[in-house]
């Protein structure tokens, strides 16, 4: 019988110990093992619990633990629920081979800005029962995640099945194909159309808004018709981070543009072979990085912040918590004590922006890694990719259903 490691968690006593459990196991021999292990009384009452990230979730039924015993143990899919933000962005590919279909994809983002598929499958098409039956099997491995964000293009099929599957989750759109569908993409108006999107505050927002609709009354009424929030980082109700278009997931499609021509196990197999590749070429890379600090993505775009805000003039209000910091442009209150800074940036992207380190530099401080997320750290993108991947069995092993033989 095989085992894993699975850590549980005593809430009420704040204790944590490791058990070897079969991976067949149910909630009521889960509870004995724990209380032997703990030496609790049969008559006391216990709460088992585990974390994703910083999210506590609890083990009340046979059905949490064979979630977490199943689903939370594999790797690619561990890596998105314990390491990474909860952002999934998805899309499809046409296959070219001799049996035509589509590969639907999803992925997510690392640490260091970089991607990791964490479901594949293959439909006979983009239609919305395919991509309904493709997110049941993804919530079926990822569970009930809080304050999940999928983005994808504005594809009816999508709509509808997120709507079907992930009914109370927020699903956005790619600027980029919301550009087309309103023929903002001349020189003249693009630009003014990516600002509207990527703009960090609601009043900026508006007044960006109000210049579409002076210019293009047509354009800014079907971006209001498509849903402000679906594609609006100022106006999202979600944080979906700086993952505005669909060029994660596209450069997964363009990876596998030979490979889609070739038969569909092939095609699993090579997803499988890319995944130990990459997770055993990130483990190495990252293996004697120091864990507080930031990944070299990160590390830049600090660096270049520090450095843009080198003159910015900075007052404090409350001494380690408030400061006022005029940037060139305007005036803006960096709070420290809440993590927050009326720009938005810190905010919405997790990581110090520019009047933050304006703050650290007057401070004193010498490194800013501990005012962004723990997912931008060397330490978790370590976890991300502690997971291993081995070799499918030789095709002469497979069992193969009567059905389809």
């Amino acid at each position: 019988m095989s085992s894993l490691k699975l850590k549980v968690f005593l809430v009420y006593e704040e204790l944590e110990y490791g058990v070897l459990l079969p991976n067949d196991v149910n909630y009521s021999n889960l509870v004995r093992y724990v209380k032997k292990k703990f030496k609790v009384g049969d008559a006391n009452q216990i709460s088992l619990s585990y974390n994703i990230g910083s999210i506590s979730l609890n083990i009340i039924d046979d059905d949490d633990v064979c979630f977490f015993v199943n689903e939370v143990s594999r790797e690619e899919i561990k890596s998105f629920l314990f390491y990474m933000r909860v952002l999934i962005i998805i899309a499809g590919a046409h296959l070219k081979g001799t049996y035509l279909g589509t590969n639907l994809v999803a992925v997510g983002m690392d640490g260091n800005n970089q991607i990791i598929p964490i479901a594949t499958g293959v439909s006979q098409g983009e239609t919305s029962k395919s991509w309904t039956w493709f997110l049941r099997k993804l919530k079926d491995c990822i569970g009930k995640v809080p304050n999940l964000a999928i983005i994808s293009d504005k594809h009816y099929a999508i709509t509808l099945a997120c709507n079907t599957v992930f009914p109370n989750l927020f699903h956005g759109y790619y600027c980029r194909h919301l550009m087309m569908n309103c023929s903002m993409q001349s020189d003249k108006f693009k630009e003014l159309y990516w600002k509207t999107c990527k703009v960090y505050t609601p009043e900026d927002f508006e007044k960006l808004m109000s210049d579409i609709h002076a210019l293009r009354p047509n354009a800014h009424q079907k971006l209001v018709d498509a849903g402000i929030e679906k594609w609006s980082r100022a106006k999202c109700p979600v944080n979906r981070y700086n993952y505005m278009t669909s060029n994660n997931v596209e450069s997964i499609n363009v990876l596998t543009k030979d490979v889609r021509k070739i038969p569909i196990t092939s095609l699993m197999v090579w997803f499988r072979d890319l995944l130990q590749k990459w997770y055993y070429e990130h483990r190495q890379k990252y293996e004697d990085a120091p864990d507080d600090e930031l990944t070299p993505w990160e590390t830049a775009k600090i660096k270049y912040r520090s450095l843009k805000s080198s003159n910015w003039s900075v007052k404090g209000i409350i001494q380690y918590k408030i400061y006022e910091v005029r940037d060139n442009h305007r005036i803006h209150v960096v709070y420290l004590d809440k993590a927050e800074c009326t720009c938005q940036r810190w905010q919405l992207l997790g990581l110090p922006c520019g009047h933050v380190c304006a703050v650290a530099r007057v401070k004193g401080l010498t490194s800013v890694n501990y005012l962004a997320k723990p997912w931008f750290l060397n330490k978790t993108s370590k976890g991300t990719y502690e997971g291993l991947f081995f070799l499918v069995k030789d095709v002469s092993t497979w069992k193969i259903p009567y059905e389809i033989q």
